[in-house]
């Protein structure tokens, strides 16, 4: 779906990384993690693109789709943002495939994961498809817990759980308790299994994302979420978070609807305001 030409470009213009071919000789970790943390930096986590659609013209996005709406940096969901960096990594020659992951609803998230980056049957997650950071790529060849990583204003691990990998969070969680969770307790967000999916394994799945509300929050809450420096700027319909210096997130009110708008042209510029525009009245109508 990508050039290889389309890829280096991406890379050195959007991104900023240069020196990529002969990093992909003698540094293949480091050059897939500064690709993974750039990448947060640059496309923005968000549904103003699904919602501005017309409801009997929702589906999930088609390759052609994902890569323009990256290229284009309007960015999107999971699908959009994890589709593109598979497409990324394979026009470079990593071994990447895709894996099939649950949030709330079976098969509602997708995943990358790499192979033999720096030897022979590693494995690593690359994430960059949800608006929980994932700055690095993470090993997955842990026996049984891998360690506690603290990006941005989250702190999380994975544990194997049989052939289930969860991935589990702790401080800056921002969902709510559940019956019986403490703020400290370490509380899981999604689980993957390691068995690699097609692209259109995912078709039916994600158009149930797009299409029924219930199976994801993006039929019905506005997300627009941004990193920049590494730090999190993001609403989550009527709350503007904003990480401080000491990586937690103060949360201020958002007042009017024309607020808004200057807030989401400043967080995402290189969306359309009429995009924006139609994207907010579809949600104030499922409110």
């Amino acid at each position: 779906m990508l050039t290889r030409e389309e890829a280096l470009v991406f890379l050195a213009e959007d991104l900023g990384i240069n020196g990529v071919e002969k990093r992909l000789l003698d540094d293949k970790l480091g050059l897939l993690n500064d690709i993974i943390r750039s990448y947060h930096n640059f496309a923005p986590f968000q549904n103003l693109t699904l919602l501005s659609t017309e409801e009997n013209d929702r589906a999930a996005p088609s390759a052609e789709q994902v890569k323009q709406d990256v290229l284009s940096g309007k960015g999107g969901l999971c699908m959009t943002q994890n589709f593109f960096v598979y497409f990324l990594l394979q026009a470079l020659g990593y071994d990447v495939f895709l894996m099939s992951s649950d949030v709330s609803y079976p098969k509602n998230h997708v995943v990358v994961g790499a192979r033999n980056v720096t030897e022979e049957d590693d494995v690593y997650l690359v994430e960059a498809g949800c608006g929980y950071p994932t700055f690095q790529a993470i090993p997955l060849n842990f026996p049984e817990e891998s360690p506690a990583y603290e990006h941005s204003f989250i702190e999380y691990k994975f544990v194997r759980k049989g052939e289930l990998i969860e991935r589990q969070h702790r401080r800056g969680e921002t969902r709510p308790l559940g019956p019986g969770q403490q703020p400290w307790d370490w509380r899981r967000y999604y689980d993957f299994t390691l068995v690699p999916r097609e692209v259109e394994f995912f078709r039916e799945a994600m158009n149930t994302v797009c299409t029924v509300p219930g199976t994801s929050p993006f039929l019905q809450s506005l997300r627009v979420i941004t990193f920049q420096e590494d730090r999190l700027r993001a609403i989550k319909d009527w709350s503007l978070l904003v990480e401080q210096e000491d990586h937690t997130l103060k949360e201020t009110k958002i007042q009017s609807m024309s607020e808004m708008m200057a807030i989401i042209e400043d967080m995402a510029p290189k969306i359309d305001q009429a995009i924006v525009l139609k994207a907010l009245a579809q949600w104030q109508e499922v409110i």
